[in-house]
């Protein structure tokens, strides 16, 4: 049913709004204290790998289940597993009807 109305389960919902704030992270659009957070893959460290070069967010290591819980972890996870040419959308509007029908794709899918 909910994909007959073009919903998100709750999950999904969850991951979609999660992703839109990675956007706003990503382009400037929150204050510093919380962009702060975040770094690329390429500013952690100088190899040349494939993470480095399509501009990944660094994970931080951790393995308690508060910290693979926090927005530092889920969020650079989830941004890294969005396709490039979402992520590389000109505007948030544009990323969200992207990052939707992907969204949409994969749990009719499921």
């Amino acid at each position: 049913m909910l994909n007959e109305i073009k919903w998100l389960n709750v999950a999904n919902r969850i991951r979609f709004l999660r992703a839109v704030f990675m956007f706003k992270i990503n382009n400037g659009q929150v204050p510093d204290y919380i962009s702060r957070s975040f770094a690329t893959v390429n500013s952690v460290h100088k190899y040349n790998t494939r993470a480095s070069g399509r501009g990944d967010l660094y994970v931080p290591g951790g393995t308690s289940r508060s910290h693979q819980r926090s927005l530092a972890y889920l969020g650079s996870t989830l941004w890294n597993d969005i396709p490039e040419v979402i992520r590389k959308s000109d505007t948030i509007a544009t990323f969200k009807n992207k990052y939707l029908k992907t969204i949409l794709t994969n749990q009719n899918n499921v």
